[in-house]
Parts: structure tokens; sequence; C-alpha cells
């Protein structure tokens, strides 16, 4: 059964902080000039479930990697009660609102080889803080079998919008463990675009080229903020949600990503009156993690375990395992009524 975690402002604060850190850190080193998408919540939550496995060095590059500055106990309470209010039913709208409530519905998994000796500790993390119980796979009889059994766990969990997670041939007869998070999010705009007025218009890319795409026209009272880095303006959603979008004022999103810190993200918004032009989209993204994650300092765990490799012995007391590889797709679409993502 899942714990109950005793929470409080600072707690919950002090580990948001370091998501948001950690996904400013993954946007510097991924960002490219292809569309970009991150879920540092969703990374942030896979990484916690490897973390109470480690061990010595390993840990602590986890945790400088997550930029931890709470204790352990601390960290899985936080995850358990933020995982607990996410997946909570959204309150239903009155009977003449059409609008589809703020959804936002996340899920954990932890897939082991039958018959390996996990340590129970840890796998009583999994199931007490993240709702992972063990499901049981035979990576030594059937490695593509058990992969397409996660892939399509993840694909019912995110309504078929993430499709072959794992790659083909990244499940072999050595697996032991997958550590899986993923999230599915749906909301109408608080206030939604009008339809009659998107038109074609003109995008400029970042290589100062200029395409004709979809243009979604609104003017409106809305939460505005100007910065020396960026305009930003908050779209509220029918719902607790709300989509922050910035506008560099020079240069790329990527080096924008590399100028801001968690602080400039705390937003002192003011009321404006507005005239909106965004463009409605569609688009998916896979980045690989284990490249990102290493850049950041986070090597070890990706070593096999000998000398100053891998130390995963919280997870198994044998020292044999590390982690081979860390996978990451996303996909959002966006237009007049909403956003699924």
């Amino acid at each position: 059964p899942r714990a109950t975690p005793v929470m409080t402002d600072a707690k919950l604060a002090a580990v948001v902080r370091g998501d948001i850190a950690l996904g400013l850190d993954l946007l510097r080193v991924t960002a490219s000039a292809e569309n970009t998408m991150l879920s540092p919540y969703s990374i942030a939550t896979a990484l916690s479930m490897l973390y109470p496995g480690a061990r010595g060095e390993t840990a602590e590059e986890i945790a400088d990697v997550l930029h931890l500055d709470v204790s352990d106990e601390t960290l899985h309470e936080v995850r358990n009660a933020i995982d607990a209010a996410l997946s909570a039913e959204a309150p239903t709208p009155p009977g003449d609102d059409s609008r589809v409530p703020f959804t936002i519905r996340p899920a954990n998994s932890a897939w082991g080889q039958g018959g390996y000796p996990f340590n129970e500790d840890y796998l009583r993390v999994l199931a007490e803080n993240y709702g992972a119980g063990l499901q049981v796979v035979d990576y030594v009889q059937d490695p593509e079998g058990s992969r397409q059994i996660i892939n399509g766990w993840v694909e019912d969990a995110t309504e078929d919008r993430i499709k072959d997670l794992i790659p083909e041939g990244a499940i072999t007869v050595d697996t032991r463990l997958a550590l899986v998070n993923a999230i599915w999010f749906y909301a109408n705009w608080f206030e939604q675009f009008d339809p009659a007025l998107t038109a074609p218009g003109t995008f400029t890319l970042l290589d100062g080229s200029e395409i004709q795409v979809p243009l979604m026209h609104a003017t409106r009272r809305n939460a505005y903020a100007a910065t020396d880095l960026f305009e930003a303006v908050k779209l509220p959603y029918a719902g607790d949600a709300a989509m922050v979008v910035l506008l560099p004022k020079q240069g790329s999103p990527a080096k924008l990503a590399g100028q801001l810190s968690p602080e400039d993200l705390e937003i002192a918004w003011s009321d404006y009156s507005l005239e909106l032009t965004m463009p409605s989209f569609e688009f998916e993204a896979e980045v690989g993690l284990k490249k990102a994650l290493q850049q950041l300092g986070m090597t070890a765990a990706f070593e096999e375990p000998f000398g100053d490799g891998a130390d995963l012995t919280g997870i198994t007391e044998i020292r044999e395992l590390f982690v081979s590889d860390a996978f990451h797709k996303t996909f959002i679409a966006l237009d007049e009524e909403g956003t699924e993502a």
C-alpha cells in the first residue's frame, strides 16, 4: 500500500526547485535547431526511483543531477505527495460549462526479471512512494516480448501518444530491471481562442527563414511580465494549471535556457490588455537522456560495475547492475481549444 506522507510547503518547494533546475540543465545540453520538449518532472521521478538503489559515488552523482538538498526520506515523501495530488480527480465543471477540465495522469512502473534477488527494502520504497509494485517479466527467455509489454504499458498510460519508448535491441537477455514514468495531460484553455480568427501567417525560424503556419489571435486581459531576458504570458487552463510562454528578447530558446535560473521563473505577473498571436502546432520529440545525463555529471551509473563503475547494490546485493540506457519521448498538440501532452 502507498504510504501517507507528511507534507510541508518547504519540503515541496525544495524538491520542485530541484526539478526546475534539472529541466533547465537538460534543455541547455539537449536544445538544438529542432523542436525540443522535455518533462523535467517525468525524468526526475524516474531518477528518484533509481536513486534509493544507488550507493557511494553513484548515488552522489544522481543527487547532484537532481539538485537534491533534502533528505532521502523527504525526497520520496514529496514524490508520493505530488503524485497523489496530480492523480486526484479534477472537480466537475458546472452543467453549462463544456470545457474539459485540467487532467493530468502520472503513472510509474518497475519491470523486473522473475526470480532475480531484488532487495526488499528497495522494492518497498518503489511501492510505498511511487505506486510501482514490481511487475515480473522474463528478459532472459524473451527480451523482445518484454520490451513490447513495457512499451504497451506506456502507450496505455499516454492514450497511445508515446509509442515504442524503448527501441528495438535496447532490452537484452542481460536486462534485469526497467524503471518507467509516464504522464498524460489534457486541458481546455480557460478562455479559448476563436477559430474564426485563426489564419495563415508568417513564422520566423531560428535560421531567419520564414514559413507560413496557422496563427491563432486573441485580444484579452492577461497575465504578462517582462524581464531583461524575456517577455512572458501566463495562459490559464480550465482548472488548476496554466501554460507559461517565454519569448526571448534576443537569441534562441536554447540560449535563453542557458541563462535562466529557477529563480527567474518565479515571475512577478501583472494584468495587461494584450494582443496575442500564437501558432497552433503538434510535434513529437525524442531525447537521448544517457548522453545528456553524462554531460551533467551522472557518469558512474552508466559504467559497468568494476572499479569506479556503477554501485547499485541497493537494488541487489550482487554488484553487477548498471544503467544501460535512458530514453525520453514527448508529444504535444496545441490548438484553439487547449493542449494535449
